[in-house]
């Protein structure tokens, strides 16, 4: 070792890698803390861009339907509030729309006058669609099991008012919430994220596992949720009963209702936990390489050196 230590080709070599490979060193990790800086940024803003996209949609989804039951209450048929008149309105109408399964109007004591379909009238005077309408809101929403199909739905309703402004009764429609999840497109983001769509009681309207949303699931014990229903939205992190660290973003509706975007945070940092591994394996090769073409180099220009000092 010693020899080798006092060995001018060694040296030579040790001294010329140093030369390179520091300065290399320390540009790497000046350029690795602010690339890591970077993808985490980028991470995050995935997120919230995610859940733009997913608000946008979801608004535009709204805002259609909200049109949609403008203009039906205000047809003469239907401020008609005669089932005669009212139910070829409401037949056309679903023959248009395929996607809601059913238009109706409810007189001022609850009661249907008149419905889209062949079931039998219904009493829906307890239902908060029909109570909210009657006491004067433009536009109602609500989530709920459907008393026609038994399956979970989103209903909106519209008070009809006559040529006075009184309001003399309700309209409403039906659409299945499995519709509502294909259509707002919920997504899976890598292995173990999601975006989401919640009501304003925190119970899920669409998501990418749909028996979530089947079942109306109650996600108000969701960190994310709960501090978006309280007030806060924006970026978040929390850490489950399972100890796993996640980052989300949480965006709160015009309608009430709220977009959340998640995904564990090990995931997320896979790409900074890349870079750092493709820049070590490249601080190696270059190190090996720099060091070899040293040592090669070192050895023809010592080599003539030894042999003058073997001569003299």
């Amino acid at each position: 070792m010693k020899l080798l230590f006092n060995s001018l080709r060694f040296r030579l070599t040790l001294l010329i890698s140093l030369m390179i490979i520091l300065p290399m060193l320390i540009t790497l990790s000046l350029v690795g803390f602010q690339g890591t800086s970077i993808l985490q940024k980028e991470a995050t803003e995935k997120l919230s861009l995610q859940a733009t996209a997913l608000a946008n949609n979801v608004n535009l989804w709204d805002k259609e339907h909200i049109r949609l039951m403008q203009n039906l209450s205000i047809q003469p048929e239907i401020v008609s509030m005669k089932a005669k008149k009212q139910k070829p309105v409401l037949e056309k109408t679903a023959r248009v729309y395929t996607n809601i399964y059913l238009f109706s109007t409810i007189g001022l004591n609850g009661l249907n006058v008149a419905r889209s379909d062949n079931e039998k009238l219904k009493d829906y005077h307890d239902r908060p669609y029909f109570i909210e309408a009657v006491a004067g809101k433009d536009i109602v929403r609500q989530v709920l099991i459907g008393r026609t199909t038994g399956r979970p739905s989103v209903v909106f309703s519209s008070p009809i008012r006559n040529d006075q402004g009184t309001i003399i009764g309700v309209a409403m429609l039906s659409t299945d919430l499995a519709v509502v999840t294909e259509r707002l497109k919920a997504v899976r983001l890598g292995q173990t994220g999601a975006a989401f769509v919640i009501d304003a009681q925190g119970k899920v309207l669409a998501h990418p596992e749909a028996k979530y949303a089947a079942e109306l699931k109650d996600f108000r014990a969701h960190p994310t949720v709960g501090a978006l229903l309280s007030g806060q939205p924006g970026a978040f992190t929390f850490t489950d009963n399972h100890n796993v660290t996640w980052l989300s973003h949480s965006m709160a509706l015009e309608n009430g209702w709220g977009i959340i975007v998640q995904q564990q945070k090990q995931e997320i940092g896979e790409n900074v936990r890349f870079f750092w591994r493709f820049a070590t394996l490249v601080v190696l090769i270059v190190s090996s390489v720099v060091s070899l073409l040293t040592w090669i180099i070192a050895t023809h220009l010592v080599r003539p050196l030894e042999k003058l000092t073997q001569a003299a």
